[in-house]
């Protein structure tokens, strides 16, 4: 008889009758803990070129954006070149999206909004 290293895999998943209790995976554990642990490790790494707010920060920025917008309307086009030149260029400035990574917002709208440029701008590069 072989030894349990030499089984064939029909004799390793052969079932005994019994059913398992508890959460069951069709992985070996070794191997389920090392792409848990892969995984984990390559969701913890954030790229440069990527939005780093969440979901609910990003639509807290969107009220408030929206605030400033219901209140102070539009600013003028020499004020929304001037902020879209500032961004353009920044670090935050993901190009290819047009979005800011810091408040994930598109910056070819956000510019258009008049208001305080310090609540507008995150990294507080505006100056008007």
């Amino acid at each position: 008889m072989a030894n349990s290293s030499e089984e064939s895999y029909a004799e390793q998943f052969r079932s005994s009758g019994k059913l398992p209790k508890g959460p069951v995976s069709p992985w070996p554990r070794g191997r389920e803990i090392r792409t848990l642990n892969s995984y984990v490790n390559k969701a913890d790494v954030r790229n440069e070129n990527e939005i780093k707010p969440t979901l609910k920060e990003m639509a807290a920025g969107m009220l408030r954006t929206g605030g400033q917008a219901l209140h102070h309307g539009k600013c003028s086009t020499e004020v929304r070149t001037e902020r879209m030149e500032t961004c353009m260029s920044c670090e935050h400035f993901l190009p290819a999206e047009q979005r800011c990574s810091l408040c994930g917002c598109y910056m070819k709208a956000k510019t258009w909004v008049g208001g305080d440029p310090k609540r507008l701008c995150p990294a507080k590069k505006w100056l008007r």
